[in-house]
This record gives structure tokens, sequence and C-alpha cells, in this order.
């Protein structure tokens, strides 16, 4: 007597197999999600870093500080130092530039305003800005700072 065999996949094969692209989904998703957050933190971090060497370039330059501005506006005369369109962009996390002189207790800050991130995250990020931007000097040197408003 012949039997006839169908060839195919058996309903548990198929099981297993989804079952193991879950679990690899469910170690691959977080981990993305991690490096996402870190890359946006490091953006950020060399965001900042940038943005107070170019306050420290325009107060050497010109012998004061920067006026206030509008959030998202470009400083009157930072045109010469940086694209518009960059700091239109906006940061990482959200939100927009900002320059304030003579506010929060120091003399001139780079900050961001209507951030996008979680308070979490926003604390995250203080904690790791206050560890790459503070080992520069330039905060020490002409009181340039950055915040997160």
């Amino acid at each position: 007597m012949r039997r006839n065999y169908k060839s195919g996949f058996t309903l548990v094969e198929i099981m297993i197999v989804v079952v193991i692209i879950g679990l690899l989904a469910a170690i691959a998703i977080p981990a993305f999600s991690r490096a996402r957050i870190s890359s946006q933190n490091a953006r950020l971090a060399n965001d900042f870093r940038n943005y107070v060497g170019l306050i420290d370039t325009f107060i050497h330059s010109t012998g004061t500080y920067p006026e206030n501005s509008a959030s998202g506006q470009l400083p009157a005369g930072f045109s010469v130092y940086l694209k518009p369109s960059q700091w239109a962009e906006g940061p990482s996390i959200g939100g927009q530039w900002d320059v304030e002189s003579n506010a929060f207790g120091v003399k001139c800050a780079v900050g961001v305003h209507g951030y996008t991130v979680s308070n979490v995250s926003c604390l995250n990020l203080i904690r790791n800005l206050t560890t790459v931007i503070y080992p520069l000097g330039n905060i020490v040197k002409s009181q340039v700072t950055a915040i997160i408003i």
C-alpha cells in the first residue's frame, strides 16, 4: 500500500519559527531603542558643545555677550558663525534653541525650550551633559553654560 505524503511544514514547525522570531524581536527592539536614545543624547551633547563654543567665539570676537533672542531665532550677529538653517533645525530632543543673557544666574546660556522628551529622559540628559560639556572648560572661562528649560 502506498502512502501519499505531501511536502510542506506542519503547524508545529511553523509555530516554533514564529516563537523564535518573536523572541528575537523582543530582544532586538529594546536594543534599537537604547541605540536611538544614545544617538539622540550624543547629538544633543555635541550640539551643546558646538553652540557653547560658538558663543565663546562670539564673546572673544565682539567683546560682548550675545543679546537675548526669541526661542528658535538666531541671535543677532550669529549668522557670521552659523547658518540660520542649522539653528532653526532645532535640537534632537525637540523644541527650539535659545540664547539667554543675564538669566538663570548665568551671564550667557544656550538652552532648549519646549523639548518633547519625558522628564526622566531629560534628567538623564542633564546627567550626561554635565560629564560631557563641563570638562571642555568653556563654562569656567567664559561663564557660558548649557541649560534645558
